[in-house]
Formats: structure tokens, sequence, C-alpha cells
């Protein structure tokens, strides 16, 4: 069984052994991915759009011989967010209660792109502190946004600052001509 992310590429591979348990030699993998929507291949990639439990059936013939095989996948809303980010970190926060694999995905800031490499899990309900001088994202000021993007490019989350109000900035104040009538 496997855990996927809405809106992320969840991979499947398949692998399918003949009678002797060799390779099948032009082996065809067909995939229905449990949304009503099917693909063709030995490894695919399929987004699912919407969180929910899914039963993916895979079919292999070749020749002669087929054999078929099926996994469940639960598929979560993305709880993946950035929580901070300083000149020197960005720190991320899995709120889901399950490991998150983030292989492939890549974190955007300033115009730079940082891809998160293969076997990158996330704890489940765990932060994670990226350092700068592995990601090569680094700010200078309080003026900046972060994004956290799927592999397939896709906005996963963005992070905007809370504006930050200097000591000499006043409040606006509205005043009425002549005060709200009653209804």
């Amino acid at each position: 069984d496997k855990t996927g992310i809405a809106g992320a590429d969840v991979l499947f591979e398949g692998k399918a052994l003949g009678i002797k348990k060799e390779p099948l030699e032009n082996a065809r993998y067909l995939w229905n991915l449990g949304d009503f929507s099917y693909k063709e291949g030995k490894n695919i990639r399929h987004i699912y759009k919407y969180p929910g439990n899914y039963i993916v059936f895979l079919n292999v013939s070749s020749g002669d011989i087929s054999a078929s095989d099926r996994v469940n996948i639960k598929v979560i809303p993305n709880e993946l967010q950035i929580i901070d980010v300083k000149e020197e970190f960005i720190k991320l926060k899995n709120k889901s209660g399950v490991i998150l694999d983030v292989s492939g995905w890549f974190l955007k800031a300033g115009g730079l792109i940082f891809k998160v490499p293969d076997g990158s899990l996330i704890g489940a309900n765990s932060e994670l502190i990226i350092s700068s001088d592995v990601s090569g994202l680094k700010f200078s000021d309080n003026k900046f946004s972060a994004e956290i993007l799927y592999p397939n490019d896709t906005v996963a989350f963005s992070y905007f600052p809370s504006p930050v109000l200097s000591s000499s900035s006043k409040s606006k104040e509205t005043v009425l001509s002549k005060p709200p009538e009653k209804n």
C-alpha cells in the first residue's frame, strides 16, 4: 500500500517475471488508477487531484502469459508548509501524520530554484530546517516570499511574510462625518 499527496505525482512501478522467474520481454503493462483513468507503461506517474482511497489495478501480459495485481493508495491533502524563512534557512513543517517523500520537489525563492534530492523524506508531524548553504536560497531583507513546488512544477504551497509595522507608522482611522444610522 502507498500514500500520495493530492496534486503531486505518484510513481507506480511494475515488474513482471515469467514462469522461470525471468523478466518478461515486450510485456504490456496496463494500469487502472482507481479514479477511472488508465495508463500504459512499466513505470508511470499519476496525479490524483482529490484526497481519497483508490485501488490501483495492474494487468501485465506477454504473449500467452498474463498476470495482475493491485495496490491501495491513500491520497491525503498537502500539509507540507513553509513556516519560516530567514537569511540562513527555510523551515518546513509536515503537518500530516505520515512520512512524506519529497524527492524531486522544488523550493523556489528570490528567482532561484532548489531541487530536493532523491530519497528525501520529512517525518510525520515534524519540522525540517534547510540551510541556505545547502539550498543556495538566501534572503537579505524581510520582503521575501517562497514556494514549494511539486515535481510537475505546480505550486504546492506559497509563503508570504507577514507585514512588519515600524514604530513610526501610524494606524489610519476612518472618520465619519455623521454617525451611522441604526436600522
